[in-house]
């Protein structure tokens, strides 16, 4: 199971309701099970819904599922747009950010990601962080402490890997943000694409942002840490990805 920590997942409901994005079900068959498992909410909005779509991109990047020919479900090459890396996986929602787009977490991380362990998960994706200048803060020590026990209350060590974006704040060094200045994380910084589209992605970057394996894009961000550590630890194609 794969936590996707971010604005929501989808509707946000589990059982999920008439709706849902198919990407999300076994076989992307909206009559068969729903492979998000749980929605946890501590924000002050009513459910877990993802109302800006960050969350339900990112997701779909994950683990998506999708086998559809229809001339919208595919790019030219023919590679289909809702099809992650593992879509098979089941995936759960911690919603974090709220619907007004601020960040909302007014419980403790390991009471988050304890439930998350109950329910099977065992990675985290976090597509956000904050601009430290590399600066190793509170967040990046909570982090440190969940990858070696997500469930510190119960005996023994239950490991959870967490997944972090580097950050935007661009070249230079120092600008990789927190909690992916944490010790135990995978933080994972933006290689270009190589994928042609004749336009802009949504986030503004042209075809020549998405012309090259070997090139880091402008805006993602760069280490080593403050404290002189190498991050990011691995990068990986952050420009015109469809999800």
């Amino acid at each position: 199971v794969i936590d996707i920590t971010d604005e929501g997942l989808d509707k946000g409901v589990v059982p999920v309701p008439a709706g849902s994005h198919p990407a999300f079900f076994q076989r992307g068959d909206t009559s068969a099970a729903s492979r998000i498992l749980y929605a946890q909410n501590p924000t002050v909005d009513s459910n877990a819904r993802d109302c800006g779509g960050h969350g339900t991109n990112v997701g779909s990047i994950a683990a998506g599922y999708s086998d559809l020919t229809g001339a919208g479900d595919h790019d030219a090459e023919g590679f289909h747009y809702a099809l992650g890396i593992s879509p098979f996986a089941h995936l759960g929602a911690t919603k974090i950010f709220n619907c007004a787009g601020n960040f909302d977490v007014p419980v403790p991380f390991s009471t988050l990601r304890s439930f998350s362990y109950s329910q099977g998960a065992r990675i985290a994706n976090n597509s956000w962080g904050a601009s430290v200048g590399g600066a190793y803060n509170t967040n990046s020590q909570i982090f440190d402490g969940l990858v070696r026990d997500a469930q510190p209350g119960v005996n023994g060590n239950q490991q959870f890997a967490e997944i972090f974006s580097a950050g935007n704040s661009g070249p230079g060094v120092n600008t990789i943000g927190a909690p992916g200045t944490a010790k135990n994380v995978l933080t994972v910084g933006a290689s270009e694409n190589v994928r042609s589209i004749g336009a802009s992605d949504g986030c503004g970057v042209p075809d020549t942002g998405a012309d090259s394996a070997r090139d880091i894009i402008n805006f993602s961000s760069r280490g080593p840490t403050d404290d002189g550590r190498i991050k990011p630890d691995i990068v990986a194609p952050g420009t015109h990805v469809s999800g």
